[in-house]
C-alpha cells in the first residue's frame, strides 16, 4: 500500500464544533420544575392509550410522542410514582409525572466524540441552510440515518456540534437538537430540526396537520406522462389512503430504459416509502431503488436519486401567521452527471451503434383530467407503466 493509505492525514475539525458540543452539554444541566398530569376518565386501557402518546400531548415541555419516548428512556417519566416504559398502557386516574431533569443521551455526553462525528458529516456534505434560536433547516447527506437506528451512523449524534445552542431561553432548550421528521438513510436533502421544546411541539403539530410543504427532486427510470403538468397519484400505501403530486421536468433519452425523467415530487401524506412506491406504481421507479425495481447498477446501497429540495413551514414565533421559513436547495450535482452520461450513451449508440434515433420510441401515457390536474388512478398490483419499444436495426 502507498504511504497515503498507511498514514492518512487526520480530518480537520473546526474549533466551533467542539465549542458548540460543550455548550449543549453545559446547557443540558439546566433543569425545570417537575410537572404532573392525570389520565382523564375518558381514557381507559381498552383505548390503547400508551404513555408516550399521552405524555407527548399532555406536557408542552415534550410536545411530541418521539420526545416523550426519549424522556421515558432517560428516566424522566413516571406513572403513579414508578418509572415506566414508553409503551406502558395507561388507565383512567393514572398520575403521570415528568421530572425536571434534562438528561443528555449517552451518545452525546462526550463533546470530543460529538465534534468528531460532526467533522465527518461536514466532509460528506452536511450544510446548514437556515438557523436561529428555535429551529434549523439542514442538508442531510445520503448514507446517514436521520435518527438513532440500531447503532448506525445518524444525524442527531452530530447536531450538537453543528448547531449553536439557543441563547433566548436555556430552560426551554431541548437536551440536544432533534430532527422533527425523517428522511430515508439513502435519501439526501433538507430536514427540519428543533432546538427548543416549544419549536418541537409546534413543528410536530404543523406536520400532523399537513401544513408543511416538502418537495423532492427525483430521477425516474421511465416516462410518467403529464406533459409537464402536475398530476396526482393516489395509490394506497400499507392499506392507508396516500396522495403524491408528480410533475415531469425533463426527459432524457436512455439506451436501456428508453427514458430518464427528471421530476419534482410532493408528498401530501406521510407514509413510509410513499414516493418510492408511487413512482414504482407509475411504472417509472426512482433510479437506484433496488427495493422497488430500478437498480442504478452500482450494487446494494448504491445511489438513490431522490433528494429533498424544498421545505416551507410557519415559524414557531409567528404562531402559524405570516412568518415562515422557506428553503429551496439546488439538486445535487450527481443528477446532472447521470443525465449527461445517459445523453452521451444515447448519442454514441445513435452515431456508431447501428441504431437510428427513431428506433427507440418513448411512449407516454396519460390519465384523465380532474380539476385542472392530471390524476392517475392506480389499482393495487395493476399499475400501468410507460412502454419502451426498441426495434432491431435493419
Amino acid at each position: 500500500p502507498s504511504l497515503s493509505h498507511t498514514h492518512r492525514r487526520p480530518r480537520l475539525m473546526r474549533p466551533e464544533l467542539l465549542s458548540n458540543a460543550r455548550l449543549w452539554a453545559t446547557a443540558s444541566t439546566t433543569t425545570r420544575p417537575a410537572e404532573q398530569a392525570t389520565v382523564p376518565a375518558t381514557a381507559g386501557s381498552e383505548s390503547g392509550l400508551r404513555l408516550a402518546r399521552f405524555a407527548g400531548s399532555a406536557f408542552a415541555a415534550l410536545g411530541s410522542t418521539s420526545q416523550a419516548k426519549a424522556a421515558a428512556k432517560t428516566g424522566r417519566l413516571a406513572v403513579n410514582g414508578q418509572l415506566a416504559e414508553p409503551a406502558r398502557l395507561l388507565v383512567a386516574g393514572d398520575e403521570v409525572t415528568l421530572s425536571g431533569g434534562r438528561a443528555l443521551p449517552s451518545a452525546l455526553q462526550d463533546p470530543k466524540q460529538v465534534a468528531a462525528r460532526a467533522a465527518a458529516l461536514e466532509h460528506d456534505g452536511f450544510r446548514i441552510w437556515f438557523e436561529d434560536d428555535e429551529l434549523a433547516v439542514v442538508h442531510k447527506p445520503a448514507g446517514v440515518h436521520s435518527k438513532p437506528y440500531r447503532g448506525a451512523r445518524h444525524l442527531e449524534a452530530a447536531l450538537p456540534a453543528l448547531l449553536g445552542p439557543p441563547c433566548r431561553s436555556t430552560i426551554d432548550a431541548l437536551p440536544a437538537p432533534s430532527a422533527v421528521h425523517r428522511l430515508d438513510c439513502r435519501v439526501c436533502g433538507l430536514i427540519l430540526v428543533a432546538k427548543t421544546r416549544d419549536a418541537a411541539a409546534f413543528l410536530a403539530g404543523e406536520l400532523a396537520a399537513r401544513r408543511v410543504t416538502k418537495r423532492y427532486r427525483a430521477l425516474l427510470a421511465g416516462g410518467i406522462g403529464g406533459g409537464g403538468d402536475p398530476f396526482e397519484v393516489r395509490e394506497a400505501v400499507g392499506g392507508r389512503p396516500s396522495l403524491s403530486i408528480f410533475k415531469s421536468i425533463e426527459a432524457t433519452p436512455h439506451l436501456q430504459l428508453g427514458q430518464l425523467t427528471t421530476a419534482d415530487l410532493e408528498p401530501r401524506t406521510g407514509r413510509r416509502h410513499q414516493l418510492r412506491l408511487h413512482a414504482a406504481a407509475l411504472g417509472a421507479p426512482i433510479l437506484g431503488d433496488d427495493l422497488y425495481g430500478a437498480p442504478s447498477g452500482g450494487g446494494a446501497g448504491a445511489s438513490l436519486y431522490l433528494q429533498s429540495t424544498e421545505v416551507r413551514v410557519a415559524h414557531p414565533s409567528g404562531g402559524g401567521g405570516a412568518a415562515a421559513v422557506h428553503v429551496k436547495a439546488p439538486e445535487a450535482a450527481r443528477f446532472a452527471r447521470r443525465r449527461e452520461r445517459a445523453r452521451m450513451g444515447w448519442e454514441w449508440e445513435r452515431r456508431h451503434g447501428g441504431r437510428r434515433a427513431g428506433d427507440i420510441r418513448m411512449v407516454e401515457w396519460g390519465g384523465r383530467r380532474e380539476g385542472g390536474a392530471r390524476s392517475h388512478e392506480i389499482g393495487r398490483g395493476a399499475a400501468r407503466s410507460a412502454a419502451v419499444a426498441m426495434a432491431a436495426a435493419g
